[in-house]
């Protein structure tokens, strides 16, 4: 019988890449089963809902139908959960190593053991699957989490970009949807820079730009005590000798440590505040990515907080330009702006 193929929506993903786009791509709800992948050269294309924000490209190919197979959350819970819950439940997970972590609204806690249990049979790399109990919290930025099923755990060895990471996903900030960015900016640095990453956690950033550049140094900042101590587990993990972790207020520590070729500040929400601890750490040519949540209506507005402080302190910058690299809500989204102190 002639294979039955339909013009799709796909993502081009190079074949490295593949495994663990595929993963986030089911995890966001995006993945189209019931439909072939198509392999050709070295990148794959995998079969979409939709177009959405996304560092790969978009193709429009003919893919062959295949018969519909459960592939994610949503279509394993069918029938495990009144059509009303499931039309409202958010299916959409984090998974940080072998935990995954849902936002479950408290009304649905009565089926906490049940979608649980969905998950673990749905990805089967899972040990352990969690519930947000609260948003971020503190300066210290940690999430309390429930148990749904699984082993009773917080800590978890994530492998991404070629560093694993002990990761503590209740007492320290942590993403998993960065690596794409982290991958980004470790593209961007050149042989010899000597790097800060102020608010460094527990070394995402340090790990993969110390492991994967040619940089000189790379210097990480952390107040919170958990996400400092792990920073220096994982500098040990991975054998990194050109990594220097400091614990304490960024206002405090940086002033001392002089000056940086790249500058990095993941803190999306009040990095503005320290953009001037930032520029008090550059020199002429320092490249700073500065990143912030900012409705895309107003995105320019990180280049006047940028123009402000440099104003304040008669210096001059260039914009090397503005990406998304994560969604918080509707049309709003994480941005790092990207700037060259002149």
């Amino acid at each position: 019988m002639a294979a039955f193929l339909i013009c799709m929506i796909t993502v081009k993903v190079p074949l490295q890449e593949a495994e663990r786009a595929k993963q986030e791509l089911m995890r966001q709800g995006y993945f189209l089963s019931g439909y072939s992948v198509q392999k050709e050269g070295d990148h794959l294309y995998f079969p979409v809902k939709e177009r959405f924000d996304s560092p790969y490209a978009f193709e429009e190919r003919a893919l062959e139908a295949r018969p519909e197979q459960p592939q994610g959350l949503r279509e394993t819970l069918k029938g495990k959960l009144p059509a009303d819950v499931l039309g409202r439940l958010k299916t959409a997970y984090d998974q940080v190593g072998d935990i995954a972590i849902l936002e479950i609204d408290d009304k649905f806690k009565g089926y906490d053991a049940t979608i649980g249990k969905a998950l673990l049979d749905t990805n089967p790399k899972l040990r352990t699957v969690l519930a947000k109990a609260t948003g971020h919290e503190g300066a210290y930025r940690t999430q309390h989490m429930r148990l749904l099923a699984g082993e009773d755990k917080r800590v978890a060895v994530h492998k991404e970009n070629g560093v694993s990471l002990i990761v503590d996903v209740e007492a320290v900030y942590f993403s998993a949807r960065l690596s794409t960015e982290r991958k980004r900016i470790m593209e961007r640095v050149q042989p010899g820079e000597r790097v800060l990453v102020m608010f460094s956690g527990c070394g995402p950033y340090t790990c993969t730009l110390a492991k994967n550049t040619e940089a000189e140094e790379v210097v990480g900042v952390e107040i919170n005590p958990r996400g400092h101590e792990l920073a220096e587990e994982n500098s040990k993990l991975n054998e990194l000798t050109n990594v220097k972790n400091y614990k304490g207020d960024v206002r405090e520590i940086v002033p001392e440590l002089g000056e940086f070729d790249r500058i990095l500040m993941p803190l999306p929400r009040s990095a503005e505040t320290f953009l001037d601890v930032a520029l008090g750490a550059s020199h002429q040519g320092t490249i700073i990515h500065f990143y912030s949540f900012l409705h895309e209506d107003d995105y320019a507005q990180a280049d006047t907080w940028i123009q402000g402080v440099c104003d304040r302190a008669g210096r001059r910058f260039e914009l090397l330009g503005s990406v998304k690299c994560g969604q918080q809500a509707p049309r709003v989204f994480r941005w790092c702006t990207d700037v060259k102190i002149l």
